[in-house]
C-alpha cells in the first residue's frame, strides 16, 4: 500500500513538473485557439496564404522580413502590427542601419514593438503570422 502511495505521488510530481515547464511555450494548436479567441479566422489566414509560426521563434519566425508579419502572439494576446506605433531597434538592428544594411528588418532587429502605449519586448514573442 505505501509503495502505491510513493508511486503515486512520484507521478504526480512529475505531472506537475512538465506542465509547469512547458507552460510557457505557445503550440501551433495554442497559436490558431488564441487566434480564434481574438476573432481572428486562422483557416481564413491560411488559404490567403498566411503561415501561422509558433513556439520558439528561431529560423523562420526570427528571420522573416517585420513588413510581412501581420500578427505578433503572446502567450495570452494577439496584435495586429497595423497597430505597432514605434519599433525599438537593438544594438544589431542599428548597426546594420549605420552600414546601409537595410534591405529588411527582421524580428531579431527588434528591442520591443510600441502597441497601443505598450512596449511588447521581442523575448516575449511566442507566435506570428506571416503574409
Amino acid at each position: 500500500m505505501m509503495k502505491k502511495i510513493s508511486q503515486l505521488s512520484f507521478l504526480l510530481l512529475a505531472v506537475a513538473f512538465s506542465s509547469a515547464l512547458f507552460a510557457g511555450e505557445l503550440t501551433g494548436a495554442g497559436a490558431r485557439a488564441l487566434l480564434v479567441k481574438h476573432g481572428i479566422d486562422p483557416r481564413g489566414l491560411e488559404q490567403s496564404g498566411a503561415k501561422i509560426l509558433a513556439g520558439e521563434l528561431t529560423g523562420a519566425g526570427k528571420t522573416a522580413d517585420i513588413k510581412r508579419i501581420q500578427y505578433v502572439m503572446t502567450n495570452a494576446e494577439v496584435f495586429n502590427m497595423e497597430e505597432v506605433r514605434h519599433i525599438e531597434l537593438n544594438a544589431r538592428g542599428e548597426r546594420n542601419g549605420r552600414e546601409g544594411r537595410v534591405e529588411h528588418t527582421t524580428l531579431q532587429d527588434v528591442r520591443y514593438l510600441e502597441i497601443n502605449e505598450r512596449k511588447l519586448l521581442q523575448q516575449s514573442i511566442q507566435g506570428l503570422v506571416i503574409k
